[in-house]
């Protein structure tokens, strides 16, 4: 299976932002030039979630935000946030999104899930796992990380694995937005203990990391935000850097 690079944009309020830890947020742009820019940057797909603070209002307006999105996205795209209905999900496929990506809804009703998967199909649903060290150990946090839970993370993995997962996208809360690298020996385990895709997302700052995760895991995929966001960095270079280095990527297209 190629590995995928795969630029993560943070939906807040009308504009795109990043932050450290999922806090302190910086404007980085507008929806539309970044989509324009990463389909012509040879990402392989594009993840664009919302992380707005006003729910019901936002969630309409998202969704004209992912119409007009993908009118101009001409690779996969994965869209979420604030989803705690089965209808959110349909109105984001009906607006173009090819998958919607559902994290807090799940950790609160692993139902739903089951549902989710059963209406829609799992090929389009993906399960968002954000997770910290407490307590000598990795647990499930929600809420953009606002609530802890006693759930570990392994267990977790397992569990929405069995209940209807397409894939499972890992938030590394902790390393987010800090740029210093991915624990290869922590998502080496979480990666065989599934057969589903998992996407990791956190602590990415330069190509060797990605190389890195790619060689020596069976994680399928990066999602990537302040490595793109921030200097130089573009997915064409990302894809440079792994062939020089002998490592296959998707054929250009």
């Amino acid at each position: 299976m190629i590995k995928r690079i795969i630029p993560l944009l943070l939906y807040k309020d009308g504009r795109l932002v990043k932050g450290i830890n999922y806090q302190n947020y910086r404007d980085v742009g507008s929806t539309s030039s970044s989509i324009k820019i990463y389909n012509n940057q040879l990402a392989d797909e594009l993840m664009l979630i919302n992380i707005s603070e006003r729910h019901s209002e936002t969630q309409l307006f998202f969704n004209e935000v992912v119409k007009k999105s993908a009118q101009n996205c001409f690779i996969p795209l994965t869209t979420g946030g604030k989803i705690t209905e089965l209808k959110h999900i349909e109105k984001l496929l009906k607006s173009g999104s090819d998958k919607v990506l559902i994290t807090s809804k799940i950790v609160e009703d692993i139902n739903f899930l089951t549902s989710a998967s059963r209406n829609f199909g799992s090929q389009c649903i993906v399960v968002g796992v954000e997770y910290r060290f407490y307590n000598n150990d990795f647990f499930i946090t929600f809420n953009n990380s606002k609530n802890k839970t006693d759930i570990l993370l392994k267990e977790y993995i397992k569990k929405v694995a069995d209940n209807g997962a397409g894939e499972i996208v890992l938030f590394d809360i902790e390393n987010d937005g800090i740029m210093k690298g991915a624990s290869i020996k922590n998502l080496k385990d979480w990666s065989e203990l599934i057969n589903l895709p998992i996407i990791h997302s956190g602590g990415i700052g330069n190509f060797k990391h990605i190389l890195d995760i790619f060689q020596k895991t069976k994680i399928n995929g990066v999602a990537c935000g302040s490595l793109f966001n921030f200097g130089d960095n573009t997915p064409i270079r990302a894809r440079s850097y792994l062939q020089n280095n002998s490592f296959p990527v998707r054929t250009a297209r």
